[in-house]
Parts: structure tokens; C-alpha cells; sequence
């Protein structure tokens, strides 16, 4: 979702009685991204001016192609290794478009960065990762994740400045991260975490983790984070 001036916009899809088709809102009016695909998702949105930027992927029945799309005009991300590839995350700096997700080929996910429709290279792991916010801070760049070791099954939660991975937690739990935010030195991370048998919504400010969720019994599932 996004707020510009008196106008909000949401992003998603419709199930038609053939395929997906990638939509978005604009108080309420929807409109359809790509209606010549065999599927298709809007999955993040960014509004500069009178200018809207929609992230997403277009299916051509044999992979998911990541697209994004400038005033409804769909420009294909370039796609390093042919893979099926997830839209998670948009943000926009100054004239220059991010686009965070990942790609998965031959059955191991990768983190991905495009900036203005390049790929920005981010070291691999042996492991899956995945992306699932960004936010930019002046010229630094940060991805939030996980990390799930192939072998062991272990989650790590993480986030990438500038493609440079830090450790949130040791894997000794299973977490995921769902929001970044920044504030001069301080990076807060959050998600949800199980925790003796319960899933709680906590943060993270520079690794020092907060629960959130209260109730020893209760479930929580802490979906964004923002700083004021």
C-alpha cells in the first residue's frame, strides 16, 4: 500500500476465471497491470510525484518473469539465471528504482536486488534466502530476511546493507522477519519467532530482541515496523 497526497493505492491480484491478473487500487478504482498474461501479481508499490511504480511477475506458463511497471508500462527485470523469481519489495531513491525478491533455480532460492531493472550482485549462500522488506537510508541499501540451511533446517534471521549479511538470531528457533527500519546507526528488524511451543511477534534493535506479543499462550505474527 502507499499514500500519496489525498490518494491511496493497494496492490494484489484478481482470480479471473482463466488466470491471476495483476491489479492495483487507486481509491478504490482498480485496474489491471497485464491482461495478455497466463498469470500474474502485483506484489509492491512506490509513488513518486504523479509517477506509480508497481513491482511484481508475469507467468508465460513455464516460470514467473519479475516485472515492474512505470504509469501501467511493463519493463522485464533482468533475470540472472532463468529461474522462477518472487517480488517481495520496492523502494525508490531519488530517480532510481529498488526491487527486491528472490529467484529460485534448480530448487534453491537466491536473494535478489534490481536497481532500475539490473541486477545488483549480493554474495550467495549454499542456503535458501529469502527477502521480504528493503528500506534506503541516504546510499545505503538494506534487505531483511532469512536464511534456511538446506541441511539442517535451521532459520536465521538477517538483513543485508549494502549486499554485506548480519546474523540476527543463531538458528536455534524458527523466525521470520517481515519489516526493516533505520534510523542513524540503529537497525530494528521485526517478524515472528516460535518460542516454547507459540509464535510471538518480536523486534530486533540492532540484535537485542523485544517481544511483543504478551500472552504466554497467544499467537503473534508482527507483519511491518516504522520509526517516527
Amino acid at each position: 500500500m502507499a499514500v500519496s497526497g489525498n490518494d491511496i493505492y493497494a496492490v494484489g491480484y484478481l482470480n479471473t476465471t482463466t488466470y491471476s491478473k495483476a491489479t492495483y487500487w487507486k481509491n478504490g478504482t482498480s485496474y489491471t497491470l497485464a491482461p495478455n498474461a497466463l498469470g500474474s501479481e502485483a506484489r509492491a508499490i512506490a509513488v513518486s510525484g504523479n509517477d506509480v511504480y508497481i513491482a511484481g511477475y508475469e507467468t508465460d506458463g513455464n516460470r514467473t518473469i519479475p516485472k515492474y511497471y512505470r504509469n501501467g508500462t511493463a519493463y522485464t527485470l533482468a533475470n540472472s539465471n532463468d529461474g522462477n523469481c518472487d517480488i517481495t519489495a520496492m523502494s525508490l531513491s531519488g530517480s532510481d528504482v529498488y526491487i527486491a525478491g528472490s529467484e529460485v533455480v534448480n530448487s534453491k532460492e537466491s536473494v535478489r536486488l534490481w536497481r532500475n531493472g539490473t541486477i545488483v550482485p549480493i554474495p550467495a549462500t549454499s542456503n535458501h534466502e529469502r527477502v521480504a522488506a528493503m528500506t534506503i537510508v541516504g546510499n545505503d541499501v538494506y534487505l531483511a530476511g532469512i536464511e534456511i540451511n538446506m541441511s539442517t533446517g535451521a532459520y536465521y534471521a538477517k538483513y543485508w546493507k549494502n549486499g554485506v549479511a548480519t546474523n540476527v538470531t543463531d538458528g536455534s528457533t524458527y523466525v521470520v522477519l517481515t519489516g526493516i527500519a533505520v534510523f542513524e546507526n540503529d537497525v530494528y528488524v521485526t517478524g515472528f519467532e516460535q518460542l516454547n511451543g507459540t509464535t510471538k511477534s518480536v523486534y530486533w534493535k540492532n540484535g537485542v530482541k523485544t517481544i511483543l506479543t504478551k500472552s504466554v499462550s497467544g499467537h503473534g505474527y508482527a507483519q511491518a515496523i516504522a520509526l517516527r
